[in-house]
């Protein structure tokens, strides 16, 4: 009986140092999505403004909001977030594509 609560206490550390390394994985994968779509919104900026010349002027939409409902978890609001920001990028290319001139 000892000998099995000695395996159990052993497998419990080794679960819990398994779901921290799990845990460091996720945060710097997040880490670096969020920095690649920094890095995206950036360039796409770069790019409406090189082709601003070529454009005609903006016009107004209506953003919808019509999100689903709210996630619960903080990697769920994390996916989520980085999600409406791609969203952003998407919007803001077909935005220089529906302006273009050529």
């Amino acid at each position: 009986m000892m000998g099995q609560l000695g395996t159990l206490s052993g497998a419990s550390s080794t679960m819990s140092a398994n779901t921290t390394v799990k845990q460091n994985e996720v945060s710097a994968e997040i880490s670096q999505l969020d920095n690649s779509i920094k890095g995206l919104s950036e360039v796409v900026g770069r790019l409406a403004d090189r082709l601003m010349p070529i454009m005609v002027a903006a016009v107004p939409t209506n953003s919808s909001s019509d999100k689903q409902i709210s996630p619960q978890t903080d990697l769920g609001k994390a996916i989520r977030e980085k999600s409406d920001r791609v969203e952003d990028v998407v919007a803001g290319l077909n935005n220089i594509l529906h302006r273009l001139e050529i």
